[in-house]
């Protein structure tokens, strides 16, 4: 014979058995968050800009909006070119000689995002990794590459000037996974794993005892 139970019989069940619940919780939260805590990492991000233009001093006055507006539409071909191999062996050389650190273009490459800042003249050179120092010396790296290097891969790219270098002080960093959120997670996991275990045993007592 099936039993049916209503919204007043699960509450009853949650809060005669509400001790076991909170424990599966706190046991999940604990668990999850741990892990998050042994699994977190920094990474840290250093940035370096460049603005990529043509010079529009010797330009009609009725054709410079019209140039400056070509220049904003050719960064992202600039962007996608520049994420070029030569780039980073280019970047390879002037770690190794410059900063006397030893990285193959394409761990490079991994490390680096170039992408331009939207309605402007401005392209940004980002570099990411677990040491903020070397995060800050690939970004600038990169950014001397990609102005050597740029012209070569585009015809008539324009004027190149880098922007201020990248310092440690500008750094911004990353940190996860969540502790608190795996926690969080944890608890609500250990919830919903905590009442299907009393709803699943109770209901499995019934079901031999109306048997009987």
């Amino acid at each position: 014979m099936n039993h049916s139970y209503t919204l007043m019989d699960f509450c009853k069940l949650v809060l005669k058995h509400i001790f076991t619940i909170i424990i599966f919780a706190l046991v999940f939260g604990v668990l999850l968050g741990g892990y998050a805590k042994v699994k977190q990492s920094t990474t840290y991000s250093a940035r370096r800009q460049m603005v990529i233009s043509h010079n529009i001093e010797k330009v009609k006055a009725k054709d410079k909006n019209s140039v400056v507006l070509a220049d904003m539409q050719m960064l992202n071909t600039y962007a996608k070119v520049a994420d070029d191999q030569s780039v980073y062996n280019k970047t390879a050389k002037i770690l190794a000689h410059k900063y006397h650190i030893k990285m193959s273009a394409r761990s490079i490459a991994k490390s680096v995002e170039i992408s331009p800042v939207p309605q402007t003249l401005i392209m940004n050179i980002t570099a990411s990794g677990k040491s903020g120092s070397k995060a800050v010396r690939i970004a600038n790296a990169t950014g001397v590459a990609v102005k050597d290097e740029l012209p070569n891969l585009v015809d008539n790219t324009g004027n190149i000037k880098l922007l201020s270098s990248a310092v440690t002080s500008d750094l911004k960093s990353t940190t996860g996974p969540s502790a608190k959120k795996y926690a969080a997670l944890g608890v609500a996991a250990g919830l919903f794993i905590g009442l299907i275990v009393v709803f699943g045993r109770y209901t499995i007592i019934d079901s031999k005892e109306s048997k009987k």
